[in-house]
């Protein structure tokens, strides 16, 4: 988030895989540099409050403006954006697409639209056509196919302590960057909280699944083509429906965490209606429902947001988000004694599959699987609306957890 707080990574801009994470292969397959990473916390920790004590007051109150700023500069381009790509009765056009977009009862070939169309797109939603149209969806479909082949060997190398191949590796952000431009492309434009999610709308989603498919060599078949048209104008319809129904105080965490709900239902469909064949090709099983390496999944959304915290026994996590989130939210004196006590509530009453839940090598070099990021984030927003309710926050520390959309994901090391 634009702010101090920092409980959850809250930057990315990456589709998949992209550069910057691979230009680490080499130091992330270095057995020394991850078992510094692993260390507990407090070394971490130490180390920002020295930082912290030789800034200046001065330096600090420029910090918080600075903040405030981007905070309000963010949400006048988040109005604009609203503004120009909210059609005139949105819910009703979406709803329309579905008699507009797909004939579902001629089981014919949908799979090219007219020439209003954007090249390759197979699934026309009038409330998007004309930011659809302007990506070409061959060239998507072969970006996309090419990594889904080149992510596994990555992965396996990576989460092994090996190293991938130049080959591998260079594809992958030879691919990567088209998609980051058709994601920049469609941000502002599609609905979706960051930019990965505009690129995993369900209009567009669906079109990449028609593309990548044709160009992996296992087209849709008719039956398919109307099916999934189905489910894509289903599931637009329940987008819209979500974001209509949210008010100027919902947390933007909230917000996130319901459309990576709404999406892991969108692509469950969406994969219900292809073959094991097909399935297998866009979601190869080792990267399946890991963040940033599955190209199908509600994880897009968390790209960049989504950050293990290590912790040995619930006492020390608890130690861990005090010092964390009460250094970041300035609580001091009696309001971090009640924060401290909060927090020492709220993870005593964390369900058992989140707090003894052992990662595995890829979890612990980021790769998280979308079922334990989706449970941190639920839990995680119990907490933030804990927080608002029964501490008393400053209006800029309210208007911080607000706003805020990284999730720490709780990640047992009992023998770092």
């Amino acid at each position: 988030m634009n702010g101090k707080l920092v409980i959850g990574a809250s930057v990315g801009l990456v589709v998949g895989l992209g550069a910057g994470w691979l230009s680490g292969g080499a130091a992330a397959a270095d057995r020394d540099e991850i078992a510094e990473q692993l260390k507990t916390v407090e070394l971490e920790r130490d180390t920002v409050a020295g930082e912290r004590e030789s800034a200046t007051s001065e330096l600090e109150t420029v910090k918080r403006r600075l903040a405030r700023l981007d905070r309000e500069l963010n949400e006048a381009r988040a109005s604009l954006a609203s503004t120009e790509t909210k059609l005139e009765d949105a819910q009703a056009a979406a709803v329309a697409a579905a008699k507009t977009s797909v004939d579902l009862d001629d089981g014919g070939d949908h799979s090219h639209g007219n020439g209003a169309l954007g090249e390759g797109q197979a699934f026309s939603f009038p409330a998007y056509d004309e930011h659809l149209s302007a990506v070409n969806w061959t060239d998507v479909g072969t970006h996309v196919g090419a990594m889904a082949k080149l992510l596994p060997e990555i992965i396996q190398a990576v989460s092994t302590g090996g190293q991938p191949s130049p080959e591998a590796v260079g594809g992958v952000q030879r691919h990567n960057g088209p998609l980051v431009t058709v994601a920049m492309t469609l941000h502002g434009k599609l609905p979706g909280e960051t930019v990965n999610g505009a690129f995993s709308h369900p209009s567009a989603a669906v079109n990449m699944i028609a593309t990548t498919l044709d160009a992996m060599g296992t087209p849709l078949t008719d039956e398919q083509v109307v099916a999934l048209g189905r489910v894509g104008t289903e599931f637009v319809a329940e987008d819209e429906r979500r974001r209509e129904s949210y008010g100027d105080d919902t947390l933007a965490m909230r917000r996130h965490v319901e459309e990576s709900l709404l999406k892991g239902r969108f692509y469950g469909a969406a994969m219900d209606v292809l073959t094991d064949e097909q399935h297998l090709l866009l979601r190869p099983e080792l990267t399946r429902g890991r963040v940033t390496a599955d190209l199908f999944s509600a994880s897009l959304v968390w790209v960049g947001r989504a950050r293990p915290i290590p912790f040995r026994t619930p006492a020390h996590l608890a130690e861990i988000l005090v010092e964390r989130v009460g250094r970041d939210l300035e609580l001091e004196g009696d309001a971090r004694q009640r924060f401290a006590a909060l927090i020492t509530d709220w993870v005593n009453g964390l369900p058992n599959e989140l707090m003894t839940r052992e990662p595995d090598a890829m979890w612990l070099k980021g790769l998280v699987p979308i079922d334990a990021i989706d449970a941190a984030a639920h839990e995680q927003v119990t907490l933030m609306e804990r927080m608002i309710a029964d501490l008393d926050l400053s209006d800029e520390a309210i208007a911080e957890l607000r706003e805020h959309a990284g999730v720490f994901i709780p990640t047992w090391r009992p023998n770092p």
